[in-house]
């Protein structure tokens, strides 16, 4: 009741405009405090001013004069301030060009070939550290209330490389000083009954990690595209993301029915219904989820 109010209120005064407001304002304190406080009393030959003191009331009334007209007058400044900034392309194309830089999308290629499709896990220490940092950076950005989709967008993007840093910490091993390497977790220097089971494990989740690169090629090139739907020469020269030697031919990308503000559905989701997207690595699954909102 008490924000109808006030936004009625505030609308109400703003067909004025800023100027015309301040005057009014400045002009009913101004009469406010001369018939309230001051008390003028004309006797022959001069004139009485006496100043007293102002009543709860007064003051009450007053406060309830200046509060709507101090909230118009901040949000009008706000909004020239909005319209002498453009606050996509000063915050969100910065943080975007960070975000990416950290994926490292010059070398993504390859990079991403190693982790997903070519037969011996190899990453970078220094690309897996980025990816951890591209991940606590997300969580900590300034966001906008005008861009609530890109910002879900970009969490998004966030979830989805924290799950597979997640995936990854499961078997993950240091190969040397600068690479880690997966466990083949299915060796044992015994003979074990459940070696074929292991084995079939093994292969699983090698799929899970080339499946959720996938999906990190789909989502990197839905957030490129539709930047460079508002500023084309957006890392122009980098082009759509791609995987060395993987589906070469086509762009990895989501379906028009898979698009949306997050169209990664979490860890849990996204291992039963990745097999519905156009490129997988996996074999098995099923459609049945809930996806996030």
């Amino acid at each position: 009741m008490h924000n109808n109010i006030v936004n009625f209120l505030i609308q109400f005064i703003s067909r004025w405009g800023c100027t015309k407001v301040v005057v009014l304002y400045l002009s009913l304190v101004f009469s406010f405090i001369t018939f309230t406080v001051v008390s003028i009393t004309i006797e022959p030959q001069r004139i009485k001013i006496v100043c007293g003191s102002m009543s709860f009331l007064n003051i009450l009334a007053l406060i309830i004069i200046t509060y709507p007209i101090s909230l118009y007058l901040r949000q009008t400044r706000q909004l020239r301030i909005n319209k002498g900034t453009d606050i996509f392309a000063t915050v969100y194309l910065p943080n975007l060009e960070y975000i990416f830089s950290l994926l490292n999308i010059e070398e993504y290629s390859i990079w991403s070939y190693y982790v997903s499709n070519s037969g011996q896990f190899k990453l970078k220490v220094t690309q897996y550290e980025n990816l951890d940092k591209l991940v606590r950076f997300i969580k900590s950005r300034n966001q906008y209330q005008e861009f609530e989709k890109w910002d879900k967008l970009i969490a998004n993007l966030g979830l989805l490389i924290a799950d597979l840093i997640k995936v990854w910490d499961e078997h993950i091993k240091s190969f040397g000083d600068d690479y880690y390497t997966i466990e083949s977790f299915y060796k044992t220097e015994m003979y074990d009954h459940n070696y074929n089971e292991k084995l079939e494990a093994n292969y699983n989740y090698c799929f899970l990690i080339g499946d959720l690169i996938l999906e990190l090629t789909r989502l990197s090139n839905l957030i490129l595209n539709k930047v460079r739907d508002k500023y084309p020469n957006f890392l122009v020269n980098i082009g759509n993301l791609y995987i060395a030697y993987t589906n070469n031919d086509e762009v990895i990308q989501y379906q028009e029915k898979e698009i949306s503000i997050s169209p990664y559905p979490g860890l849990a989701c996204f291992k039963q219904e990745r097999l519905t997207r156009k490129e997988t690595f996996g074999k098995s699954g099923t459609k049945e989820c809930t996806l996030i909102k």
